[in-house]
């Protein structure tokens, strides 16, 4: 990513349980959720910095990244983040 970029992310969520995505130092809006071929756009535009993707579903998200630097993407389940459902996001300086 790159500081000042207007991004949009799809989550998908292939397992058998929802995961609350958490993304530090960052809010978004959720612009959709879709099931198969039916999507549903977001009731709201608030900012979150935090969306349950349910089981079999994808979350559509708009973000930018004002901030360069490193921070991190996990599941707010603490045991699913234990077991690796992390990652580090480098936003990187224009």
């Amino acid at each position: 990513s790159m500081a000042g970029d207007v991004e949009d992310w799809e989550i998908t969520n292939q397992t058998m349980m929802d995961h609350p995505i958490h993304i530090h130092g960052t809010q978004f809006q959720l612009v959709s959720r879709g099931s198969g071929a039916l999507v549903t756009p977001a009731p709201f535009a608030a900012w979150i910095d935090t969306v349950d993707v349910p089981s079999g579903t994808t979350a559509t998200l708009r973000m930018r990244q004002d901030m360069p630097g490193k921070r991190m993407v996990h599941c707010h389940i603490l045991e699913h983040e234990d077991a690796g459902m992390m990652a580090v996001l480098e936003v990187r300086p224009r």
